[in-house]
C-alpha cells in the first residue's frame, strides 16, 4: 500500500509545471550583442504604469544619455502662461511671460513579474537599459537583456548591479560608435 501510495505521489509531482525565469549567462558583449539591440541608453525611471490584466508594466524613461537607437522626442510637457496687468495712468500694459520645460523620453514595456522574466523597475531608478525592438510592438526589456540597474533603492534587482560589467560595455560601445 505504501508502494502505491509512493508511486501516486511522485507521479502527481511529477506532471506538475512550473515557469520560471531562466537566462543564459552574459558573456562578453560582441558586436552582434550590439547590431541586434533595439536601443540602448541610460535612463531614469518617471513613470511606471502596470496592466495586470496583461501583465506587462509601462515604464516612462527620461533618456539621460541615447547610445543605440534611440529616437527620442521632445515633448513639451509644461507650458505657464503668466500675464499680468497693470495700470499706469489709464494705460493697460499686458505682460505674457510663456516658460516651456523639454524633456527626451522613451517609452518600455517589461513583463510585470520576475517570473516571468520582467525587470522590477521603480519610480526615480536609473537604468543602464537595453530594449528589444519587434515589428509592431513597443521597445521591451526584461531580466535576460543585459540592462544594469545604476541607482534606486530596488531590493529585488541588486543582483542586476553591476558596475564591472557597465564599465567595459561602455567602453565597448564607446569605441564602436568612433569607427
Amino acid at each position: 500500500m505504501k508502494l502505491l501510495l509512493s508511486i501516486i505521489l511522485l507521479f502527481a509531482i511529477g506532471i506538475t509545471q512550473s515557469f520560471a525565469c531562466s537566462c543564459r549567462p552574459l558573456e562578453k558583449i560582441t558586436l552582434e550583442d550590439y547590431k541586434n539591440a533595439g536601443a540602448i541608453f541610460i535612463g531614469k525611471a518617471l513613470k511606471v504604469d502596470v496592466d495586470k490584466d496583461n501583465h506587462m508594466k509601462t515604464i516612462t524613461f527620461e533618456v539621460q544619455e541615447a547610445l543605440k537607437g534611440v529616437a527620442t522626442s521632445t515633448n513639451k510637457q509644461k507650458v505657464v502662461k503668466k500675464k499680468r496687468k497693470r495700470c499706469f495712468l489709464r494705460k493697460i500694459k499686458d505682460n505674457t511671460q510663456t516658460t516651456v520645460e523639454n524633456t527626451k523620453t522613451i517609452v518600455i514595456e517589461t513583463p510585470l513579474s520576475g517570473a516571468a522574466c520582467g525587470l522590477s523597475i521603480q519610480e526615480g531608478d536609473t537604468w543602464y537599459l537595453w530594449a528589444s525592438q519587434y515589428p509592431d510592438s513597443p521597445l521591451s526589456t526584461g531580466l535576460c537583456s543585459r540592462s544594469i540597474l545604476l541607482e534606486g533603492d530596488n531590493f529585488e534587482d541588486r543582483s542586476k548591479r553591476d558596475p564591472k560589467r557597465y564599465q567595459e560595455e561602455r567602453a565597448f560601445i564607446e569605441k564602436i560608435s568612433n569607427k
